[in-house]
């Protein structure tokens, strides 16, 4: 598969980021660090703290011109569906107007958390399974009110008796067992299981502090953080467990950074880990340098940073920085790992930090309210990941935002006031990654960012993306699907709320579904989704960082979908666009469209797609449809009932998904319904 070199998205250089430009940026900017402090600050080269101020920008273009020439679809080669004629007449609007629904901030359809199956096929890769009960035997015990290595052996789920040493007991932490700075007390492949209870990971007077390990000093009090966990084997790897794991994690332990920990959870490095349940925060609600760039008393926002930063605190001097943490997961060049029944949250930086990784799987996990990013995957000198990177049935929603302590979220800041807010991002990556199930919402900018996945294919299987200040999903690669799934660009949600600081709006367009073929061989496939939005456009497409057009080979199919236009948010009168390139000028990409319902105030730019394309496509407004979501509300009324491709077709390198975004079996009626939901 080809690849590009991505445009650095500018985010969360730990060691190679300059302080003296830090704070000619700032001006004075309170929360701010001293040289002195940043030197100290240090790890290996990739460690992804402190984000550099301005990231790159990557627009979606507005279609400003219409292009006179309507491009002759004749594909080279042809799938088991074959393509629909052009009609002669291509119209510029629809006149029906789209339903209308109040936004809303709840997870949209009627989901269930876990345990349904989506007919989901992975690429190979090797990756811990979790312990079955009847496996269940462990190594190493953790509990609040255990002892300090030498008082307890930890090999006892027994408290420590309050005298005597190596007494049959367990340990009081998890730094007890992985000590800051220090070799690890356990090894690769063993169990660990840690007991219900808030454990503070970070430096602590008289416990983790100088006198016990280098690491603790109080000059340096952000280096205080767990060893890394030691790597296991294909055949026994290390895992670390919360009491709960077996009942769902109903009681997960809470695993608390402070004093400006670095990282709460140390996977840099490890193969063959499995993490399982636990809660992953900081007991601060703060964001690193939050609004900085409106600190300067000169600024026209300086009021604004007045009124509502709620930066961390970040000195020098040996004092107390805070109950605060920068991030939740630190696991650069991870392999082989599962990362299952996690909640992490409210972090003053990033809730994942995951460059240069292989065949990782997030499974039933949140990564929510941490104040710059979710997930972050850039690094230095490489972001390159590879093998299968596999989200399922996990949350990544509210980050660029700050968490409050009573769980509600304030301050959400963007790339205008000098954060970042991606849910999920990366730099120049690589590898399969796949989403299954899960939803992905109200992230300060984009939602899901993957458009610099140039060595690699996405796939989407009911993914549930909505109301990001940004694009909602951003792909590239070289096969690209997107399958029962919910797309909802509201990219004006944040506007006017209180949870608001300053961001933008509709940023890069607010184009709902962005799609990079990256390749010459690069193919997209949308199949029985729901694409919906109030940004320039629904569905953009470019050729990838690494090439200047798209070439003619390049494929786009379309079956199945429901598409409802809605006015544009920031520009009163317009409404958003169907299908849209700049990125070919030869007008050689391939499409193949048919079975779609593709209706409300759409717009079609001359020489591309339009309704009907395929002689099958529906080009009238449901009645009965709830617009945030999809749902059909009068299955009586429905128009796409029983009319998409049949089951058993084949589209391009894919096909007709056989079950839908319940996973609930494919057709249910005489035929497959348009949308991602059968309905009868």
């Amino acid at each position: 598969m080809g690849g590009v070199k991505a445009l650095q998205k500018g985010v969360i250089q730990e060691n190679t980021w300059l302080i003296a430009a830090l704070l000619l940026t700032l001006s004075g900017c309170g929360g701010g660090g001293s040289q002195q402090s940043s030197q100290n600050d240090t790890s290996d080269d990739a460690t992804p703290v402190i984000p550099t101020m301005v990231p790159t920008v990557t627009p979606t273009v507005t279609p400003t011109v219409t292009p006179t020439v309507t491009p002759t679809v004749t594909p080279t080669v042809t799938p088991t569906v074959t393509p629909t004629v052009t009609p002669t007449v291509e119209p510029t609007s629809l006149p029906t107007t789209a339903p209308t629904a109040e936004p809303t901030n709840e997870p949209i359809g009627s989901l269930p958390s876990v345990g349904y199956d989506l007919g989901v096929m992975l690429p190979d890769a090797i990756i811990p399974t979790s312990l079955n009960e009847a496996q269940a035997a462990f190594d190493w015990y953790i509990r609040p009110d255990g002892g300090q290595w030498g008082q307890c052996d930890g090999k006892s789920n027994q408290p420590y008796p309050g005298t005597g040493e190596n007494q049959a007991c367990a340990l009081s932490s998890l730094l007890e067992l992985l000590p800051p700075g220090e070799p690890a007390n356990m090894q690769g492949g063993e169990s660990v299981w840690v007991a219900q209870g808030t454990y503070k990971m970070g430096r602590s007077n008289a416990l983790y502090d100088g006198s016990r390990f280098t690491a603790c000093n109080e000059n340096w009090p952000w280096q205080c953080y767990m060893q890394g966990i030691p790597p296991g084997t294909q055949a026994k790897p290390t895992r670390i467990y919360g009491e709960s794991w077996q009942q769902g994690c109903s009681t997960p332990p809470r695993l608390l950074g402070v004093e400006r920990a670095k990282r709460v959870i140390n996977l840099a490095q490890a193969e063959f880990v499995e993490v399982n349940c636990f809660e992953v925060t900081d007991g601060e609600a703060c964001g690193e340098f939050h609004l900085h760039a409106f600190a300067a008393p000169s600024h026209s926002k300086h009021a604004l940073y007045q009124q509502q930063a709620q930066a961390c605190t970040r000195i020098n001097d040996p004092v107390p920085q805070g109950d605060w943490a920068s991030t939740g997961v630190y696991a650069a060049d991870a392999r082989h790992v599962l990362l299952k029944n996690l909640n992490i949250h409210g972090l003053a930086n990033a809730g994942i930090v995951a460059p240069r990784i292989k065949d990782v799987r997030v499974e039933q996990t949140k990564i929510i309210g941490n104040a710059w990013v979710g997930w972050e995957g850039d690094g230095h000198p490489s972001a390159k990941s590879s093998g299968l990177i596999h989200f399922k049935h996990s949350e990544i929603a509210w980050n660029g935002c700050i968490e409050q302590l009573d769980g509600s979220y304030r301050g959400c800041w963007g790339q205008s006031a000098g954060g970042y807010g991606d849910g999920l991002g990366t730099g120049d990556t690589g590898g399969n990654w796949v989403f299954e199930g899960g939803s992905i919402h109200h992230n300060s900018s984009d939602g899901l960012d993957l458009l610099y996945n140039n060595d690699g294919n996405v796939y989407l299987y009911g993914l549930q993306a909505y109301a990001n200040a940004g694009n909602q999903v951003k792909l590239a690669g070289e096969q690209l699907l997107i399958a029962n799934s919910v797309l909802n660009g509201e990219c004006n949600w944040f506007q006017g709320r209180q949870e608001l600081a300053d961001l933008t709006h509709c940023r890069a367009s607010g184009v709902t579904l962005s799609l990079s073929l990256a390749t010459d061989a690069a193919q997209g496939v949308l199949v029985n989704n729901y694409v919906t939005g109030l940004g320039d456009g629904l569905i953009s497409l470019g050729s990838g960082q690494r090439r200047a057009k798209i070439t003619k080979d390049n494929k786009l199919a379309l079956y199945n979908n429901m598409v409802i236009g809605q006015p544009q948010a920031s520009t009163p009168g317009d409404n958003a666009f169907y299908i849209y390139t700049e990125s070919d000028p030869d007008n050689v990409l391939q499409y193949f469209i048919d079975h779609n319902l593709v209706a409300g105030d759409i717009k079609f730019s001359g020489g591309f797609p339009y309704c009907p394309y395929g002689t099958n496509d529906i080009c009238e407004t449901p009645t009965g449809l709830e617009l945030s979501t999809g749902a059909v509300t009068d299955i009586t009324a429905f128009n796409g009932i029983d009319l998409g491709l049949p089951a058993d077709s084949t589209i391009l390198f894919s096909g007709v998904p056989e079950r839908d975004i319940e996973g609930n079996p494919r057709p249910q009626g005489q035929g497959v319904d348009i949308g991602p939901r059968e309905l009868k």
